[in-house]
């Protein structure tokens, strides 16, 4: 409840307690007077009627003639005369009517008076004739208390109302600066730094405004810094320096990646080049001559490979490049590679020295264990290029059996009408100081009554045959249906299914499924670096229907990191290897401490790579070993 709320009620409840006191009070005042006010007309009526009868030496006729004319001029509840014997001589009175049909019930429990009356003894000379009695008309009495008191509640409720409304304008404007403090605060939960120029003249809000700029200028700072770092790290620690391609710690975090069973780029072809003796071709022809053709080699790569954008050129040494191809047909990697050893061949013509060649090889890349695995088998092709020199490149086969394209056509569109097809599966994110599940990632599989196929093997003739957006949107319309899960699960959104959404279907599954909420989108770091705008309009959806946002394959591979701020982000996952870096490490430190966002370190398997995050202040893994540490 707002303090303007409590402040409110507080004073309705004294105004309260004003009202019925001071109501109260008056009317026992005006009730007491009016009383008062009463017995003595009556007592003046009972002497002015006794005088006129005795001037009058009236006998018993008289006094009854003076009775009734008094009684029918004047305002009386009756008029008795009594003998000296106390009989009733003559009496007049009103018609009784009951009093409860002209007054409230209430009203008269709460004035409730007896009858008022005065008497006088009626004498002729020294002869006394008997006794008069004059009752007041409490009519009358009513009447003018009920109306007055009816005059005071409208008068106390509109000055109490009156006084209320500019009491409120006076507290709206004393509170106001209070109330663009809250503003200021909420904005901070939700990533956004306002700076206060108007400080409140109050010196208690003041002193809090000045104290909040304070911290929205330190956390400002703070992600600043952060940003500053992570956008250097990407030129300084990834990219080489002279050709501005990847180098070979980037190549590392990005198998990593792809190496994961869940990634859309889980398994593809790899060309590795070499030249060798470069220390001889610096000598024959120069550095800078040797740099200005390592340049040209690295643009002709470029323009041969970079089709796709999950395409990735590497420098890893002097002499070395790999290019990691995912999600390409046999033939196609085969046909880069050929044109890429006639290109590179070309501007190696002038180059007279047996000892300076050029070697290539090509292999597949599916369901290595590590990147080290695949490191070794790329080495084992380089090896084997050398010693096998009669051929342009040197592949080395996969024995594995693949299905056809028109095979897997008619497998996911039956899995797209069958819904049991699509497996719903669940990986723990696991809390590993406290041993608890904290979230759950969904990913799935299609398992046939022959056959099971993960999610590596099949996703990517899902992409070729365009189908992602229809996969996913059937993903989360059959997550939103089952879940019933108390943690919360996220589903991971690829940068592909960003690139082309249909925000209107998505918003049509959002309608028909829209009783849980307990679920968080994760989008690749990626789907910010190329479908901004999309990528923006995805969280603004997915934040009105009350949904969390998270990012997952954390790189630092952006240009700027604002958007981590633009919205409430859950949590980011970053892949193990990022975090060997001690610039990304503070980086990521500063970013996690001024938003408040969570870092989740993924590709946790061995315990070596556990036992690495201990002085990481990182407590949130995932990965194969949260099965060890649960199970066992």
């Amino acid at each position: 409840m707002s303090l303007f709320k409590q402040i409110s009620i507080l004073l309705s409840i004294v105004f309260t307690i004003l009202f019925i006191l001071i109501a109260s009070i008056s009317f026992n005042e005006i009730k007491d007077s009016a009383q008062k006010s009463l017995y003595q007309n009556v007592q003046n009526s009972v002497s002015n009627i006794s005088l006129s009868i005795t001037n009058a030496q009236a006998d018993i006729s008289t006094i009854k003639t003076v009775l009734n004319a008094s009684f029918d001029n004047g305002n009386y509840e009756k008029i008795i005369f009594k003998d000296l014997d106390n009989n009733i001589v003559h009496q007049r009175g009103k018609k009784e009517e009951s009093l409860e049909k002209k007054f409230p019930l209430w009203f008269l429990n709460f004035v409730n008076i007896d009858e008022v009356s005065a008497s006088s003894t009626i004498s002729q000379g020294w002869t006394v004739l008997g006794t008069l009695e004059v009752f007041a008309d409490r009519d009358i009495f009513y009447n003018q208390i009920y109306a007055i008191f009816i005059n005071l509640i409208i008068t106390l409720v509109i000055t109490f109302i009156v006084f209320l409304f500019v009491l409120s304008l006076l507290f709206k404007s004393i509170l106001k600066p209070l109330s663009i403090i809250k503003e200021q605060s909420d904005s901070i939960m939700q990533n956004k730094f306002i700076f206060q120029k108007k400080i409140p003249f109050t010196l208690e809000f003041k002193s809090v405004t000045i104290s909040i700029n304070s911290m929205v200028e330190k956390i400002q700072n703070m992600f600043n810094h952060a940003n500053e770092i992570l956008k250097k790290n990407k030129e300084l620690l990834y990219v080489d320096e002279l050709t501005k391609l990847y180098n070979r710690r980037y190549l590392i975090l990005k198998t990593s990646e792809y190496l994961e069973e869940n990634s859309i780029n889980h398994l593809g072809y790899i060309i590795s080049i070499v030249l060798t003796r470069i220390d001889l071709l610096n000598k024959k022809v120069g550095y800078k001559k040797a740099d200005k053709l390592f340049i040209e080699m690295a643009n002709i790569m470029k323009e041969l490979t970079l089709v796709n954008e999950s395409n990735i050129i590497s420098r890893t040494n002097a002499a070395e490049f790999i290019i990691i191809l995912p999600r390409t047909k046999e033939n196609d990697a085969k046909n880069i590679a050929k044109q890429l050893s006639i290109s590179l061949n070309k501007i190696l013509k002038n180059i007279k020295d047996e000892d300076i060649k050029l070697y290539m090889g090509l292999c597949t890349f599916e369901g290595e264990r590590n990147h080290s695995d695949l490191l070794s088998k790329i080495d084992y092709t380089l090896s084997q290029s050398k010693i096998l020199q009669d051929k342009d490149y040197f592949y080395m086969k996969n024995d594995d059996v693949y299905e056809t394209r028109d095979n897997w056509r008619e497998l996911i569109n039956t899995a797209l009408k069958e819904n049991d097809y699509f497996n719903i599966l669940y990986r723990d994110v696991l809390d590993i100081d406290s041993k608890e599940i904290v979230y759950k990632t969904i990913s799935f599989e299609i398992k046939t009554k022959n056959k099971t196929y993960s999610y590596g093997e099949f996703i990517a003739s899902v992409i070729e045959l365009n189908l992602l957006e229809e996969v996913y949107l059937n993903i989360i319309s059959k997550v939103l249906n089952i879940h019933r899960y108390n943690k919360k699960i996220s589903i991971q959104i690829p940068s592909n299914f960003i690139e082309n959404i249909s925000f209107e279907k998505l918003r049509n599954i959002f309608d028909k499924n829209n009783s849980f909420k307990n679920i968080i989108f994760e989008l690749e770091e990626d789907s910010f670096v190329k479908y901004y705008y999309n990528s923006l309009a995805f969280i603004n959806i997915i934040e009105e229907y009350g949904f969390d946002i998270a990012i997952f394959n954390f790189m630092g591979i952006s240009d700027d990191y604002n958007y981590l701020k633009s919205k409430k982000i859950e949590y980011i996952k970053v892949n193990q290897k990022f975090l060997e870096t001690v610039e990304n490490l503070d980086a990521l430190n500063m970013v996690k401490m001024s938003l408040g966002i969570k870092l989740i370190a993924t590709s946790i398997n061995t315990k070596e790579e556990l036992n690495a995050l201990k002085n990481k202040d990182i407590k949130l893994i995932a990965g194969k070993i949260t099965e060890g540490i649960l199970y066992k």
